[in-house]
């Protein structure tokens, strides 16, 4: 092939072009693991260079980082068309959005201006760089319109007609990038990583004269043949040990028996689980925190699984035939059993495994490890079941006292500490664990007290969404609700206009309150009830429907609707206690003190902020690591 291009750009030259996007190409297919991944990569790569005594000017000195090639051939008007590499440009334009986006509603972050490289205008309207179909092309207009509020955009996008799955993956990707950003770049440097997503990040360009020669490239791009992928290197190596001709074969078998049944889940999830469970059995070290600490256990397995498992066979306990015939046949069969049973759990209530869904919820992904982690061969199906239980609780313990206490709960602010817990736990008997989980609950027993002081604006919506719904639950638990939403439905956000959002009790309209409240009123300022609103206190769920059509009427006339609302509504009224004798026969047996409250101001925040805190106290209890 002649006229073959190769040019190594930024993506801030990459985006100057206008691409379009043949049919096939146009499927949106990362999955968040994919997304969260680049993400971590391209925070590692920016931090690995970063110094806290540098200015801006200094980034442009940062090493680069490559992210890969794509294939392009012209089209007309100086189009260029997208053979392969569409999954990347539309990763980077979507970051690139939430950027835009932050700069748009806070300007004191002194972003840079990065909608040229989104979209440019054309005969008077705005034209993506990156060709999108009209649903598409809606959906980024409303991430990039500053007028639409965070807490709308959901509803906003259900209105899209016609965004197929591609586009709603996009969006719930796009609303999930703050919460796999680091802590550190959050707090001060995301003009810094800005630019150096847009300036140090690297694309290889490869120019084909036409389509015909594209596939060309990319068909020997990809070896013209069969790509042995980490998990088919690593069954060749265990099986090529097996001496015995009988063995091997029975081992094959179930080699594939195992693998075929960790794909039934998702097509990446043979290797994500020899991840897991290599980390959680056999992991010892972990990268450090310091500027060019070596790579861990930890980090190796994650890039290189087979290869350090061949480099650490010793440690793994594989020196003759029957080893490697154990480990397929017998070892890891049996934890890949249990691995599809939390990750069953997680994504589906289980009423003999919740906390796996409360922690699933959460997308704690550590969650399969650090379970793993408690388990030895020659456990029974009981003691499995009971540390299942107990770990998994731990870890709701362990995710809830670090929201309380302001700290995240993402995978890379909790990989070190979880990772901690599993080397501590492993191959404990049933007693050791329990006491040692529960000597390390009681660690965060004072954040979980302190429950009441959250605060909407100040804390993650979904994570105040999260411990609302718990307290939900239980509250329909103990006044036995025959109608009861369960926690599952507080966080579902696919019912449309049925979707809970978090009601504030108190309207933002001060002089409406005011009025409302009369001579109850006893704010000590206008400040104080803007400040107070927002605590956990004053905070309720209701459907987005009903959210949005109270949200600027003052308490005495939103009553009425709360009583035909869940259990955290009608707790606030009177007609609740009047109907439902049994449910306060419930509270009382259960130590949790309700009154329903005919005017809502500072105290009854106060005092729903302390029935909250019993709720929480009761729900996160050490003492049930006894019970368990």
């Amino acid at each position: 092939m002649s006229n073959i291009t190769f040019d190594r750009q930024t993506v801030n030259q990459a985006l100057q072009n206008k691409y379009s996007l043949p049919t096939y190409q146009r499927d949106y297919k990362w999955t968040e693991k994919q997304f969260r991944e680049l993400l971590t990569d391209l925070q590692g790569a920016f931090l690995d260079n970063y110094s806290s005594d540098h200015g801006r000017k200094d980034v442009g000195s940062y090493e680069d980082y490559f992210l890969g090639t794509i294939i392009t051939t012209s089209v007309a008007d100086g189009v260029k068309s997208i053979i392969d590499g569409q999954q990347r440009l539309t990763t980077i334009t979507l970051l690139l959005s939430w950027f835009q986006r932050k700069k748009l509603t806070d300007p004191s972050l002194s972003l840079a201006d990065l909608d040229s490289l989104i979209r440019r205008e054309l005969w008077g309207d705005k034209d993506y760089n990156l060709s999108f179909d009209g649903p598409r092309a809606q959906l980024f207009n409303l991430l990039l319109d500053a007028s639409v509020k965070d807490q709308d955009l959901s509803s906003n996008v259900e209105s899209v007609q016609g965004l197929d799955q591609s586009g709603k993956r996009l969006f719930d990707l796009f609303g999930s990038i703050e919460n796999y950003l680091d802590s550190q770049i959050l707090e001060g440097l995301l003009p810094f990583f800005s630019d150096f997503v847009v300036n140090k990040v690297l694309l290889t360009e490869i120019g084909v004269p036409s389509e015909q020669d594209a596939h060309r490239v990319f068909v020997t791009m990809n070896d013209r043949g069969l790509k042995l992928s980490p998990i088919d290197l690593l069954k060749g190596y265990l099986l090529s040990n097996i001496n015995d001709d009988q063995a091997n074969s029975e081992s094959h078998e179930h080699w594939i028996e195992t693998v075929s049944g960790l794909k039934k889940i998702s097509s990446e999830e043979d290797s994500q689980f020899l991840k897991t469970w290599l980390r959680s059995q056999y992991g010892e070290s972990i990268r450090g925190k310091s500027r060019g600490d070596s790579p861990g256990d930890f980090e190796v397995i994650g890039d290189s699984y087979h290869r350090w498992l061949i480099d650490n066979r010793e440690r793994i306990g594989l020196s003759n035939s029957d080893d490697f015939q154990q480990l397929i046949s017998e070892t890891m069969p049996f934890y890949a059993k249990i691995y599809t049973k939390v990750k069953a759990a997680e994504s589906g209530w289980s009423t003999a495994f919740p906390h796996l869904f409360y922690n699933g919820s959460r997308n704690l992904t550590l969650q399969a490890m650090l379970i793993l982690a408690s388990i030895k061969i020659g456990d029974t199906s009981a003691d499995v079941n009971t540390k299942i239980k107990l770990v998994s609780f731990f870890l709701d313990v362990f995710a809830t006292s670090r929201v309380i206490s302001g700290k995240d709960n993402t995978y890379d602010n909790v990989r070190d500490s979880i990772f901690y817990f599993a080397k501590k736990i492993r191959n404990l008997d049933v007693d050791s664990l329990r006491s040692t989980l529960k000597d390390e609950a009681s660690k965060y027993v004072g954040d979980i007290n302190n429950v009441a002081e959250l605060s909407y604006g100040r804390a993650k919506r979904q994570d105040i969404l999260h411990i609302l719904g718990r307290f939900g639950e239980f509250l329909e638990n103990i006044c036995s609700q025959t109608n009861s939403v369960r926690f599952s439905g507080y966080i579902d956000r696919s019912l449309g206009a049925k979707t809970f959002d978090i009601e504030h009790i108190l309207s933002e309209v001060i002089e409406e309150s005011k009025a409302d409240a009369s001579e109850d009123w006893d704010f000590s300022n206008d400040s104080n009830y803007l400040q107070r609103r927002n605590y956990l206190g004053g905070l309720v769920l209701l459907p987005r429907g009903r959210n949005r059509s109270l949200k600027c009427k003052p308490y005495s006339q939103k009553l009425g609707v709360y009583a035909t609302e869940n259990v955290l509504c009608q707790s606030l009224t009177a007609q609740f206690f009047e109907n439902n004798p049994s449910a306060r026969e419930g509270l009382i047996q259960a130590g949790i003190s309700v009154n329903s409250i005919a005017k809502f101001g500072d105290a009854a925040i106060t005092e729903r902020g302390e029935l909250y805190q019993q709720v929480a106290k009761t729900i996160w209890s050490t003492s049930k690591f006894d019970t368990v």
